[in-house]
């Protein structure tokens, strides 16, 4: 398995578990300095090295555990949970102009990428969640956007001849939060490639909201609005998933 699909996973769980991934990130790094600084300064002697690798390894543990996970779900997460959760998050991004507001780049032949935003509620914090609905404040005034947790959403579309055959690529990206580089994770992730399915059907089908909506297709029948377009979306991806289970 390459290690970067385990850190996507992790990421997804994350997302699954509406846990902040930014702050576990951060705390889970905190925690591996720390046990390693304490490791080296009560080593008994110059071979009491740790193992090659183990830093990364007591990381994952550490932020496997806090987003609500283990070790063996991280390796062992499936391709259809994998998409479950995928197209849960991809139903946050309402209106469907959302998929697409950071930018849109048709400018490549046979290329399309666009990138949005989604957002997952953290509510794991219960005296937080509690204080929140036990607040005398009138309900406009409860700053709801303290427990939203933004991720972007870059997507993309390739079609490729070959052999006189238009061979179409589809890949999603999750970034969950800005510079979120560091020593033990990446900044962003690919979580999602394939030629078919729901997750290319909702890809093809912003696409084609965008192009309607730049007036590209005159066709577009009257009441076809940003709102039903995103209806369809999610109505088609929801059929086709019965359909797969069927057979």
């Amino acid at each position: 398995m390459d290690i970067k699909e385990i850190y996507s996973n992790v990421l997804l769980i994350s997302i699954a578990n509406g846990r902040n991934y930014y702050k576990h990130v951060r705390e889970a790094e905190e925690e591996t300095e720390t046990y390693l600084a304490d490791y080296k300064r009560h080593s008994a002697n110059m071979y009491d090295d740790l193992p090659e690798g183990y830093s990364g390894l007591y990381f994952m543990e550490s932020l496997a555990r806090k987003v609500g996970s283990s070790i063996g779900e991280v390796c062992l997460l499936t391709k259809a949970r994998k998409e479950e959760i995928i197209l849960s998050l991809l139903k946050n991004i309402n209106p469907i102009e959302n998929a697409y507001c950071d930018y849109y780049d048709d400018s490549i032949e046979g290329q399309v990428e666009f990138k949005g935003m989604a957002q997952v509620f953290d509510l794991t914090d219960v005296n937080r969640v509690r204080q929140l609905f036990n607040t005398e404040e009138s309900p406009d005034k409860i700053d709801i956007s303290s427990f939203e947790v933004p991720y972007s959403v870059t997507c993309q579309r390739i079609i490729e001849n070959k052999n006189a055959e238009s061979i179409v690529s589809y890949t999603l990206y999750i970034t969950p939060a800005d510079n979120l580089l560091t020593r033990y994770t990446f900044d962003n992730y690919a979580v999602w490639t394939g030629n078919n399915g729901p997750i290319a059907d909702y890809i093809d089908k912003v696409i084609d909201a965008h192009e309607k909506l730049q007036g590209i297709d005159t066709e577009t029948p009257a009441g076809n609005g940003a709102a039903d377009i995103y209806s369809i979306i999610l109505l088609d991806a929801y059929r086709r998933r019965i359909i797969c289970y069927e057979e």
